[in-house]
């Protein structure tokens, strides 16, 4: 007999390929199909859960108004990214902060204020390195968004 070894407590998971403003129904429903069983506090605890889909929704809602020209302002964009940045840490999905700001950037790219795109795509970037990869294509769509931020001031001599 020898002894087995002993390996670390894995990491908790914190990557979803889901639609991060899911509710639970719709989540669950969702993870069923691939044989998945998530056991979060989010998904066990009945008030958790409640205020995990208050949150989702209001991810949803800041996305929709960051997408209408009159909300970009740098201070709306800011508020914007804080509540963001806050969701995120409170739901565990760090690891999507980078494609939130990127949708934020890409907002302020279509409303023509390239300073702030750059800002948010920086920051979006920043985000998809630590987490996806230098190299992977989530990574890739911010550095080609700010790619166009580049040309776009380029073109227009700022």
């Amino acid at each position: 007999m020898f002894p087995l070894p002993t390996y670390p407590t894995a990491p908790v998971l914190t990557r979803t390929d889901l639609p991060l403003n899911l509710p639970y129904h719709q989540r669950v429903n969702l993870i069923k199909g691939w044989g998945f069983t998530c056991n979060c506090r989010f998904c066990t605890d009945a008030e958790s859960r409640a205020a995990s889909d208050r949150r989702r929704d209001g991810i949803d809602g800041i996305l929709h108004g960051v997408k209408h020209p009159q909300n970009v302002s740098r201070e709306k964009i800011h508020l914007a990214v804080a509540k963001l940045e806050e969701i995120v840490e409170e739901e565990g999905l760090s690891a999507q902060l980078g494609d939130l700001l990127y949708l934020v950037a890409d907002a302020c790219l279509a409303a023509r204020d390239l300073k702030l795109a750059r800002e948010i795509g920086e920051k979006a970037l920043k985000a998809q390195k630590h987490y996806a990869g230098v190299d992977n294509e989530r990574s890739y769509e911010v550095m080609r968004l700010l790619e166009l931020v580049d040309t776009i001031e380029q073109a227009s001599g700022e």
